[in-house]
């Protein structure tokens, strides 16, 4: 089910496409953390997060920005200024924010990796890029583009539950308005 849930939601958020990557597992990649909660989000480094999620048994939202993107401002201040998009960043995803240009670098397995890595490793083209991991780092699928909040809530809550292992997103998205 997964390549429905991954087409179909290409076709609900502004034309965005949610594709399965099959990364390089050799390129250890690091986010860059704000200084601060973002409109009441928990940012954890990337490095951290891989961590994190696998004790927590909880996936990872990945989300690749640059402070210059306008459609990364707006999803900031239209989604993630929403009470309950930050419920669910931070009590079901391990958060996690990488700023294109950034000098963070990360340790995973023992070998540093820069922003630069993060964003060969997911292939990264435009802003802002959502990358879905599950808990073991593996990747669920990658929606490019803006996505407006009401698709962005169901498609957290469509991946944190993991219903896209028995439906497609439309069908969720449906029972969901």
């Amino acid at each position: 089910m997964r390549s429905s849930f991954q087409l179909l939601l290409g076709a609900l958020v502004s034309g965005a496409l949610l594709v399965p990557q099959a990364f390089s597992s050799r390129l250890p990649v690091q986010a860059a953390p704000s200084a601060k909660a973002t409109q009441g989000i928990q940012w954890v480094p990337y490095d951290q997060a891989l961590t994190q999620a696998k004790s927590q048994k909880r996936p990872i939202y990945l989300q690749f920005h640059a402070t210059w993107c306008p459609y990364c401002k707006k999803l900031e201040k239209e989604a993630y200024s929403k009470a309950p998009i930050q419920k669910l960043l931070n009590e079901q995803f391990i958060p996690v924010r990488i700023t294109e240009g950034s000098n963070e670098t990360f340790t995973v397995a023992g070998k540093k990796l820069t922003v630069k890595d993060l964003f060969m490793k997911y292939q990264v083209s435009s802003f802002p890029t959502l990358v879905f991991l599950s808990a073991e780092g593996k990747p669920l699928g990658k929606t490019p583009g803006y996505v407006e909040p009401k698709p962005f809530e169901a498609l957290l809550g469509f991946v944190s539950s993991e219903s896209y292992k028995t439906m497609d997103f439309e069908t969720y998205f449906k029972g969901k308005q």
